[in-house]
């Protein structure tokens, strides 16, 4: 797709680059890109019009988003990436954090996790009016025999096992009405 064109596609919010040297991880609006630096070779998914959370992926989803002004929405190891967006599912209601799961150890890579950070039923948007994501980190045990990666939003808090490529259940998002972050934009 071209810069500015009317998908969002080609606005850079954010960039990681694996420790070997051979993925370049860009998030754009309703983009994720994972860019081979070795042969060069680029592999789009474009979140914005196509749901991951099945298989195959369902197209014509039509559902927009961004990662405008999270602090960070792309983390990466070797082995995996993990990308954050904001999304206004069906276009209306508060904005939520959306979180995806690549594989790196496939060629091309392959999205195998699609979650949305959900607020509990009693929540109702207060004078933010949205959850959006804020931060993105992994994290690993000294021994390697556990990876997660760390998503934080708004209002919550939610773990992903990066090992087994699940969100750990619903236990995991810890959401929060009343405390909250306030956004940053990207430097």
């Amino acid at each position: 797709t071209s810069f500015g064109s009317p998908d969002g596609a080609g606005y850079a919010n954010d960039v990681a680059i694996t420790r070997d040297g051979d993925w370049a991880i860009i998030n754009s609006d309703n983009w994720i890109n994972a860019l081979n630096l070795n042969s060069g070779t680029l592999t789009g998914f474009n979140i914005g019009d196509i749901d991951y959370s099945q298989m195959p992926p369902a197209t014509g989803w039509n559902q927009p988003c961004t990662p405008n002004q999270a602090v960070d929405s792309v983390a990466v190891i070797n082995e995996v990436a993990i990308v954050t967006t904001a999304r206004r599912l069906n276009q209306t209601g508060p904005y939520t954090t959306w979180v995806y799961l690549l594989d790196l150890t496939v060629n091309p890579p392959v999205i195998v996790l699609q979650d949305e950070i959900t607020p509990p039923l009693t929540w109702s948007p207060g004078e933010d009016g949205r959850d959006r994501p804020h931060d993105v980190e992994i994290l690993a045990a000294p021994d390697g025999t556990e990876l997660y990666g760390l998503v934080t939003t708004t209002h919550g808090v939610a773990l992903y096992d990066l090992i087994s490529f699940n969100a750990p259940g619903l236990n995991a998002h810890l959401f929060d009405a009343t405390d909250w972050r306030q956004y940053q934009w990207q430097v």
